[in-house]
């Protein structure tokens, strides 16, 4: 059987620990077939209301400060994790599962890499996990990454 060569690997990270350990996995993928590979990092938009108006967190401002420390992490992560080869950073705004998919249509990923349990807790729990709703919606293989030291625990 061939194997099969990856041009576009896509890492979707929230710098969890969860996350670092998906890095490995993905930047194996990419050696091994010369791919590009992509991180992306999505600041999450939240909306709520306040004295009868929707607000909007992050704002503007806020945003642009949230983009920039997220850009410092991915070319941290990139040299940290010795992420070698054609590395490219992307940072996102909206909703992590909507924004990792679009970002896989539109980079032509083959494969997206992704941590399995993340750094938001009981919203998971309420509402179902990014890598859950990724896996089910992505355009492309995915490769959930399990962090070495998370037990499963029967519901």
């Amino acid at each position: 059987m061939p194997m099969i060569r990856y041009r576009n690997v896509l890492l979707a990270t929230d710098f969890s620990a969860a996350a670092r350990e998906a890095a490995a996995h993905a930047a194996a993928f990419a050696s091994a077939s010369g791919a590009t590979l992509h991180l992306v990092h999505v600041v999450e938009e939240f909306a709520y209301w306040e004295s009868f108006s929707l607000q909007h967190f992050p704002s503007p401002e806020v945003y642009e400060e949230l983009k920039s420390n997220a850009r410092i992490a991915l070319e941290d992560l990139a040299r940290d994790a010795e992420l070698g080869g054609d590395v490219a950073a992307h940072v996102r705004h909206g909703k992590p599962f909507v924004e990792i998919i679009r970002a896989a249509r539109e980079l032509e990923a083959d494969v997206l890499v992704i941590g399995s349990h993340g750094q938001s807790g009981l919203s998971e729990t309420l509402f179902g996990s990014t890598a859950e709703k990724v896996v089910r919606k992505a355009p492309c293989a995915v490769l959930v990454v399990r962090h070495p030291e998370h037990r499963f625990e029967m519901p």
